[in-house]
């Protein structure tokens, strides 16, 4: 994205050096011409700030012991306004280690928990995961094991954005 210089306030050092340019068309233009030109222009208004959302940090661990693949999750919401941290830990066995792996243990994790937040509105989620495969497979889904999962998450995270919630994978 290119800024047109025109668009620099009028105190600008470089705004002396537009009288030797070659004046552009109005089709080679910044699309955000007219929005820089209108900001300039217009005096502070002040308004009543908005109610910002929560955050809410969300660790979701994998495992494979005694021949039994598992999940745990950890989610710590922080509410709007400063209110105190709320801190929830949940587990659950997914199955058989010869019918599942931790991959898809922790597909399926990320899956159930985004299930649980449906019903948030403008919160900051962050999902935290120590497996980097199960990251890069909800960013970039190509056609490997724990495919179901990867499709709820995505409908999932859908309806959460809907909302207004903004989440990231780390």
């Amino acid at each position: 994205m290119w800024t047109d210089i025109h668009t620099l306030p009028e105190t600008n050092p470089l705004r002396r050096n537009t009288t030797r340019i070659k004046k552009f068309r109005r089709y080679h233009r910044s699309p955000l011409y007219q929005e820089a030109r209108v900001q300039t222009g217009v005096k502070a208004i002040s308004e009543s700030p908005t109610e910002p959302g929560g955050s809410m940090q969300i660790a979701i661990s994998s495992s494979a012991r005694n021949e039994l693949v598992g999940f745990r999750v950890a989610i710590e919401k922080q509410p709007p306004r400063y209110r105190k941290p709320k801190l929830k830990t949940f587990s659950a066995t997914l199955g058989a280690r010869s019918e599942q792996n931790p991959f898809s243990a922790e597909l399926a994790a990320m899956a159930h928990t985004l299930n649980m937040l449906v019903g948030l509105k403008d919160y900051r989620i962050m999902l935290l995961t120590s497996n980097k495969a199960a990251a890069l497979t909800i960013r970039n889904p190509r056609q490997q094991s724990g495919q179901e999962f990867v499709c709820q998450a995505y409908k999932l995270m859908r309806r959460l954005r809907r909302n207004g919630n903004h989440i990231n994978i780390l």
